[in-house]
C-alpha cells in the first residue's frame, strides 16, 4: 500500500467509525450508562441500568488495544499478556495489517508512543480492518489507561 492509499484507507476508517459510534449511540445509548462491567472471560461488555442494577444491554467484545495517556502509549490486545488467551487470539488478525498497509506498528509486541488522537485513528483502522459495529473506550479504574474494546454484537437487556 503506498502513502496515499494508507491516507485514504485511514480517512475511510475514521469517517466510517463515526457513523458507526454515532449508530451505536442513536440505537443503544451506547456510552450514556450509568454503570458497565468488562468480562473478559466471556468476551461480553455489560451496560447497568441503575438504580435498578439491571442490565440494560450486553455486546459481545474484543479487546483492539490500550492508550495510556500520560505515557502517550498504545498496547495491541493481542500483545498484551493481561488479557485472556481467547481475546489475544480474537484480536490477533490485526498483526496482518502490518503487510497490507506496510506499517510496522500494527505488528509491534510492546507499547508504542502515539500522537495525541492516533489512539482513534488505531481503533478506526482495527474496527474497518474487523469489520466490528464500534467501539467502545473503557476508562480503568484509576484513570491510568484506557481499554478500546470493538463491538462484534449488541443484544438489548
Amino acid at each position: 500500500m503506498t502513502e496515499d492509499e494508507f491516507y485514504e484507507f485511514l480517512d475511510a476508517a475514521l469517517a466510517a467509525l463515526e457513523a458507526k459510534q454515532a449508530q451505536l449511540l442513536a440505537e443503544y445509548r451506547m456510552g450514556s450508562h450509568a454503570r458497565w462491567w468488562f468480562d473478559q472471560a466471556a468476551g461480553v461488555l455489560k451496560f447497568y441500568d441503575d438504580p435498578q442494577q439491571k442490565i440494560d444491554l450486553e455486546a459481545r467484545v474484543v479487546v483492539l488495544g490500550t492508550f495510556a495517556p500520560e505515557a502517550k502509549s498504545w498496547k495491541w490486545g493481542w500483545a498484551n499478556s493481561t488479557l485472556s488467551d481467547a481475546q489475544r487470539q480474537a484480536s490477533s488478525d490485526l498483526k496482518t495489517l502490518a503487510d497490507a498497509t506496510s506499517v510496522d506498528f500494527f505488528a509491534e509486541e510492546s507499547e508504542f508512543v502515539v500522537e495525541p488522537g492516533m489512539e482513534w485513528e488505531l481503533a478506526a483502522m482495527a474496527v474497518a480492518h474487523l469489520n466490528l459495529l464500534g467501539v467502545y473506550r473503557a476508562p480503568s479504574a484509576l484513570g491510568k489507561h484506557m481499554t478500546f474494546l470493538g463491538i462484534l454484537e449488541v443484544t438489548a437487556g
